[in-house]
């Protein structure tokens, strides 16, 4: 193998590598993104006002079905 070749098998090695990397790296920032948009959502569902408005409409219904 000549110099050349050399040159072009490492540059090629280095650019699968960073972009392996690059794929790695997108995969967690799109597992982040998941991760915070169940946080929120679990966040509001959990929010006290939401649970009070939950609650008061559920007596609600039921007054009205009784």
């Amino acid at each position: 193998m000549n110099e050349n070749n050399e040159k072009q098998v490492k540059t090629k090695i280095q650019t699968n590598y960073l972009d392996n990397i690059n794929y790695e790296l997108l995969a967690a920032m799109e597992v982040d993104k998941k991760i915070y948009e169940i946080e929120d959502n679990y966040t509001n569902k959990a929010n006290p006002a939401n649970l009070a408005n939950t609650k008061f409409a559920y007596q609600e219904k039921k007054k009205n079905l009784s």
